[in-house]
């Protein structure tokens, strides 16, 4: 039964049963399903390509050699026909979500149940921020075996490489310089060794400005240089040491003192001695 009020405004079109609606060729294109309240779109082969089934409220699309994609158009897009101005795009064929585009920087979020940002990926200052909101971040990147391997804890600032049950590896810290193949150890300028804790430098570099890049060796005196109360030295040849004759005095005074200071335990011990004899049974 159609039930349709001509002339009148706001009239609705009342149909029971199914909705086709077909071709030139007799081929369904679109149909709603009065049972469900559902709708299927149909390709010219007669085969599902959309369908919005309730009552689920699923929406399904693609398929039957033709992929489906999903496209957010903001509004400030001069045109919805070319993808490149969506600012969400859901591409089946490939498998690539793309949010930005259209003038619309792309930005994702991901909160917690009471709305709170736990993970930020920012496509304005290309960063990806992890915890926030009472909530320490941490990055686990895991081996085959589903063991973690590295960990950026953000709570203690630490990195945490290696590890695992079964001796799974070692973990290394590698720097490389620019230029540098980072596929090849061999061309790292600092290698951290996990295995046997070992630090590998391309050079050591001091306050002075000055660098060491070999081990060193048995060490060689150059020079001898007197400091305060010596006499002598020289940076070639043989050379001499001796104590000079301000501070010679110096220490034959002290000398002398530390005799005095003996004598004068020694008598005050003797005299112990006697007072403890003075007093004896």
């Amino acid at each position: 039964m159609i039930n349709l009020a001509e002339g009148q405004p706001n009239n609705d079109l009342v149909v029971d049963g199914d909705v086709a609606v077909k071709d030139n060729n007799g081929i369904t294109r679109i149909r709603l399903d009065s049972d469900t309240g559902s709708i299927f779109v149909h390709n010219a082969d007669g085969d599902i390509v959309l369908q919005w089934e309730m009552p689920g409220n699923n929406l399904r699309f693609g398929g039957h050699n033709r992929d489906g994609d999903l496209l957010l158009f903001s509004q400030v897009a001069d045109s919805i026909s070319d993808a490149n101005n969506a600012t969400f795009h859901l591409n089946t064929q490939s498998g690539d979500a793309f949010i930005g585009g259209g003038g619309i920087a792309g930005r994702i979020v991901c909160r917690d149940g009471n709305h709170n940002q736990r993970l930020l990926l920012d496509s304005v200052e290309a960063r990806i921020v992890v915890g926030a909101s009472g909530q320490t971040g941490s990055i686990i990147v895991q081996n085959e075996d589903n063991e973690p391997r590295i960990r950026l804890d953000g709570s203690g600032a630490n990195i945490r490489c290696g590890g695992g049950a079964g001796g799974a590896g070692d973990g290394d810290l590698l720097l490389f310089p620019g230029g540098a193949d980072i596929s090849n150890n061999s061309e790292a300028s600092v290698h951290l060794n996990g295995a046997n804790g070992t630090v590998s430098v391309g050079a050591i570099a001091f306050p002075d400005g000055t660098t060491q890049d070999t081990a060193a060796t048995t060490g060689v005196i150059t020079a001898v240089i007197a400091g305060d109360g010596l006499t002598g030295g020289g940076s070639s040849g043989e050379v001499e040491l001796n104590i000079s004759q301000e501070f010679a005095g110096v220490v034959q005074s002290l000398g002398n003192q530390v005799q005095l200071l003996q004598t004068q335990v020694q008598q005050l011990q003797f005299a112990v001695q006697q007072l403890q004899q003075g007093f004896g049974p």
